[in-house]
C-alpha cells in the first residue's frame, strides 16, 4: 500500500511540474512586419526589395510581401502585363513618392517624385483580392480600362484604405475611377479622382461606383470632370450606411445625378461638400436621391444644370424620412423645375437657403410632387428667394411651411395641393457677398420659429429665437467673415 501511495505522489509531483513547464514556455512571438522598397527600373539584385537595392513592384507583391508589410513605391512609371497593373493579395500598405534615396530616413514628395501605375489603356490599374484590408497612400492610377467594373481601382469583398492618391483617365463600364462591392467598411479619403469615364451597359459612377458596402467612408476628396450615364461624380447603390463628408465634386456629367446618384442606400449623410457646375442632361444635375433615411446637412450645391429635365439642383424621388438641414441650393437650373424637385418624399427641411434659381419654364425653388407622384414635407425656417415660384405644391401633396422669409420670387407660392402657411415673412435677406450669410440688417434675423437645430452651416449656436436660413448671424464674426468672402 505505501508504495502505491509513493508512485501516485511521484506522479502528481511530475505532473505540476510538467504544467509548470508549460506556462514557463515563452509564447512564439507574432511575425514582424518588414519594409520592401521598390523601384520601376531596378538595376541591382544582389540583396533585393531593399532600401539599397530595390526590386520590381510584382515581384515585392508576389515574392516578399506578407500581411502587415508596407512598401514604399519610388517615382516612376509602373506598367503590367496582366489583367491589372498589379495585383493585391495581402493587407499590406502601399505608399507612393519615395524618392528613392540608398539610405537614410525614407522621403516622400507627392509633387516631386509621382509613383504613376499605367494600365495603357489595355488593363486595370490595381485589382485588390477578397478578403484583404490593404492601405494605398500617394499613388496615380491612370489609364485603367476594362469592359467591366473598376478602371482604376478593382475592389470586390476586399476593406481598402485609399488616401491622397490620384486616380485619373480610367474607362470602365461601372466605376471608371474606382470599384467598391460587398465591403465590411472602406475609406477613400482626400484623394483626386477626375477625368474617369463609365460609359456601356450600364454606364454608373464615373469617379466612384460603390454597391453592398456596410460602412463606406468617402471624405475630403476631390472628384470632378468625370463622365457616365447615372452619377458622373459618385454613384451608390445598395450601401446601408455612407458618409460623404466635406468632398468638393465638380464639373461632372451624366443623363441622371449630374454630381451625385443615390439609389437605396438608407441611413446615409451627406455633409459640408461643395456639389457644383454638374450637368445632367436629363434629371437632377447636382444630387438625385433614391433612398430612405437620407441626411443632407450643410452642403453648397450651386450652380449645376438639369438642361432637359427637373431638377438642376435635387431631385428626391420616392424617399421616406429624407430631411435637409442646413443647405444652400443656389444658382441652379432646370429646364422645369430648377432647385429642389421632390417627388413621392416624405420628409423635412429646416433651415436652408434656396436662392436664385432658374430655368426655361416656370423655375421654382422647390417643387413638392408632380401630378401622379405625391409628398408630404415639412419646412422649418427657409429663405426662398429670387425664383419665378418660391415653392409649388401639386395636386395630391401636403406642404407645411412654418418661418419663412421671402424676397424678390415672381410669385412666392404656387398651389393645387394642400399647404399650409404659418410665419411668413417678406423683406431682405442682406446677404453677403457669398450669397447666402446674412449681413446686419437682414430681416431673417431673429425672426425663425423654434427648433431642434443646435447649430448653423458654421458650427455657431442658435440662441434664443434662431435666424432663419442656413446663417445665424454673429456680430463677433461679421466684420472678419467680409474681410475673407472673396466675391
Amino acid at each position: 500500500m505505501r508504495i502505491k501511495i509513493f508512485l501516485l505522489t511521484v506522479l502528481c509531483g511530475c505532473g505540476m511540474a510538467l504544467a509548470l513547464l508549460a506556462l514557463l514556455k515563452p509564447v512564439k512571438a507574432a511575425p514582424q512586419a518588414n519594409t520592401w522598397f521598390v523601384t520601376s527600373n531596378p538595376t541591382c539584385t544582389t540583396d533585393p526589395c531593399t532600401q539599397d537595392c530595390p526590386c520590381r513592384l510584382q515581384e515585392a507583391l508576389f515574392t516578399y510581401a506578407d500581411d502587415g508589410d508596407v512598401i514604399y513605391a519610388a517615382g516612376g512609371i509602373y506598367t503590367g502585363t496582366g489583367d491589372a497593373v498589379i495585383t493585391l493579395t495581402h493587407s499590406i500598405s502601399l505608399y507612393g513618392a519615395w524618392d528613392g534615396a540608398s539610405s537614410g530616413a525614407v522621403v516622400r514628395n507627392l509633387a516631386a517624385y509621382p509613383t504613376i501605375l499605367n494600365g495603357g489603356n489595355l488593363r486595370r490599374g490595381i485589382y485588390i483580392s477578397p478578403g484583404i484590408t490593404p492601405t494605398l497612400d500617394g499613388l496615380r492610377v491612370t489609364r485603367g480600362m476594362t469592359l467591366q467594373r473598376g478602371g482604376g481601382i478593382f475592389a470586390e469583398h476586399a476593406h481598402p484604405v485609399i488616401s491622397h492618391c490620384r486616380i485619373f483617365s480610367n474607362t470602365a463600364d461601372q466605376g471608371g475611377g474606382i470599384y467598391l462591392s460587398d465591403t465590411d467598411q472602406a475609406m477613400l479619403i482626400e484623394n483626386n479622382i477626375y477625368s474617369n469615364t463609365a460609359l456601356g451597359t450600364f454606364g454608373e459612377g464615373g469617379g466612384i461606383f460603390a454597391q453592398q458596402a456596410q460602412q463606406l467612408n468617402i471624405q475630403n476628396n476631390q472628384i470632378h470632370a468625370n463622365n457616365a450615364n447615372y452619377g458622373g461624380g459618385i454613384i451608390l447603390y445598395n450601401n446601408l450606411t455612407a458618409t460623404i463628408m466635406a468632398n468638393q465634386i465638380y464639373s461632372n456629367n451624366a443623363i441622371i445625378g449630374g454630381g451625385v446618384y443615390l439609389a437605396n442606400d438608407p441611413d446615409s449623410t451627406l455633409s459640408g461638400n461643395r456639389i457644383y457646375s454638374n450637368t445632367a442632361s436629363n434629371n437632377a444635375g447636382g444630387l438625385f436621391i433614391g433612398s430612405d433615411r437620407i441626411t443632407l446637412a450643410g452642403n453648397r450645391i450651386y450652380r449645376n444644370n438639369a438642361l432637359s429635365g427637373n431638377s438642376g439642383g435635387i431631385e428626391c424621388y420616392q424617399s421616406d424620412d429624407f430631411s435637409m438641414v442646413n443647405n444652400v441650393v443656389s444658382d441652379n437650373y432646370g429646364f422645369t423645375s430648377s432647385g429642389i424637385n421632390i417627388k413621392g418624399c416624405r420628409g423635412q427641411l429646416q433651415h436652408n437657403t434656396i436662392a436664385r434659381n432658374i430655368g426655361y419654364i416656370q423655375p421654382v425653388g422647390v417643387a413638392i410632387g408632380s401630378q401622379v407622384i405625391k409628398s408630404d414635407i415639412r419646412m422649418t425656417n427657409n429663405i426662398v428667394i429670387s425664383q419665378s415660384v418660391g415653392v409649388l405644391v401639386w395636386t395630391g401633396c401636403t406642404a407645411t411651411v412654418e418661418g419663412v422669409l421671402w424676397f424678390s420670387n415672381t410669385q412666392n407660392f404656387d398651389n393645387y395641393g394642400t399647404l399650409s402657411l404659418t410665419h411668413e415673412i417678406t423683406g431682405t435677406p442682406d446677404f453677403l457677398s457669398d450669397g447666402y450669410h446674412i449681413g446686419l440688417n437682414s430681416t431673417a434675423r431673429n425672426n425663425g420659429v423654434s427648433t431642434t437645430v443646435a447649430e448653423d452651416i458654421d458650427g455657431e449656436l442658435r440662441l434664443g429665437f434662431p435666424d432663419i436660413g442656413v446663417d445665424e448671424f454673429n456680430l463677433n464674426a461679421f466684420l472678419p467673415l467680409i474681410l475673407k468672402l472673396s466675391p
